[in-house]
């Protein structure tokens, strides 16, 4: 990779892992909602269990 000197390629390279990162996040938000969703039905059968 070729050195990065100016101030406009530092923002440009800031902007593109901002941009990459803020995807990867949206894209993680259904993999964080199934495994929450399957904690809370786990917690549903084990409190049913200890009723």
């Amino acid at each position: 990779m070729p050195g990065i000197d100016s101030l406009e390629e530092i923002c440009g390279w800031l902007g593109t892992f901002r941009e990459r990162l803020r995807i990867a996040h949206v894209e993680e938000r259904d993999t964080v909602v199934a495994v929450v969703q399957q904690l809370e039905a786990r917690y549903l059968i084990r409190r049913a269990e200890l009723s």
